[in-house]
């Protein structure tokens, strides 16, 4: 029983090193890269593309967890910010909001 079990095993270990072998190849992993680098790339550098392929929500979060800061003061900081740079940021808003209130 023992010596079929070990067999078993090294037929499962043997299986499991050629399918890691044939993922992890090198130009195999080269070709892939170049492909997932060339694609975000373009993404990026085509207007709004980039705004449905990278999970912006993940990196805020991210981002907000690397400066140990809670995500609604970070964005309430960046807001203020924003006001006091350029208060026209948000003017569009502003004009929707004051349209409801004349209403």
């Amino acid at each position: 029983r023992k010596e079929q079990m070990l067999d078993e095993a090294c037929k499962i270990a043997s299986a499991e090193l050629s399918r890691v072998q044939s993922v992890l190849n090198q130009d195999e992993v080269r070709s892939c890269f170049e492909c997932a680098y060339v694609d975000v790339e373009a993404k990026l550098n085509d207007g709004q593309a980039w705004t449905s392929y990278i999970p912006a929500n993940q990196v805020f979060a991210q981002f907000c967890a690397a400066a140990e800061m809670q995500p609604g003061r970070l964005k309430n900081l960046y807001i203020s910010l924003a006001l006091k740079e350029k208060p026209e940021t948000f003017q569009d808003i502003d004009d929707i909001f004051t349209k409801f209130s004349v209403q």
